[in-house]
C-alpha cells in the first residue's frame, strides 16, 4: 500500500520546509481569528516589502454597494495607459477564502501581470465573513463588478 505522506522536491523542500512546518497544525474549523492570522503571516512574509515599478500605478475607486457599503476598487495598470480611455481589464477577486486577506494583499501580484501584459487589473475589497456573512462579499463583488 502506498504511503499517504506528502514527497517533495528537493529543491523545493529546502526553501520551503520553514513555512510548510508552520502550517503542519490543523486549526479547528471556526477557528478563524488564527486562520486569519496564520494566512496573511504567510502571504505578507512571502511579499515582503513592495515598491511599485515605475510604469506602474495603483489607484483606489469605490462603489456604492446596494446598502449603501462603499467597495473599495483597487485598479492597476500601466502609466502609459493613463488616458483615462476605456481598455480592457480583468476583475480581479483576491484569496483568502472570503475570510482573510485583502485587494491590497494581491496589489504586487497584480503589478507583476500588468507589466507582463500590459492588461488593467481591478481587485475588489469584498467585505470579509464572519463579521459580514454571505451574501455580503458576493454582494460586493457584483456591486463592483457593475
Amino acid at each position: 500500500m502506498a504511503s499517504s505522506a506528502l514527497c517533495y522536491n528537493a529543491e523545493f523542500l529546502a526553501i520551503a520546509a520553514s513555512q510548510l512546518d508552520e502550517h503542519r497544525e490543523v486549526l479547528p474549523v471556526h477557528d478563524i481569528t488564527n486562520r486569519r492570522a496564520r494566512v496573511e503571516s504567510f502571504i505578507r512574509n512571502a511579499s515582503g516589502a513592495f515598491t511599485l515599478p515605475d510604469d506602474i500605478r495603483h489607484k483606489v475607486y469605490h462603489a456604492d454597494g446596494a446598502d449603501g457599503h462603499k467597495v473599495a476598487i483597487h485598479h492597476v495598470y500601466k502609466k502609459a495607459n493613463e488616458n483615462n480611455e476605456a481598455q480592457p481589464a480583468v476583475v480581479h477577486i483576491h484569496g483568502g477564502g472570503y475570510i482573510c486577506l485583502g485587494a491590497v494583499d494581491s496589489v504586487a501580484a497584480l503589478a507583476d501581470h500588468v507589466q507582463a501584459t500590459g492588461m488593467a487589473m481591478l481587485s475588489i475589497d469584498y467585505r470579509l465573513a464572519p463579521e459580514h456573512p454571505y451574501p455580503a462579499p458576493l454582494d460586493d463583488c457584483w456591486a463592483a463588478l457593475q
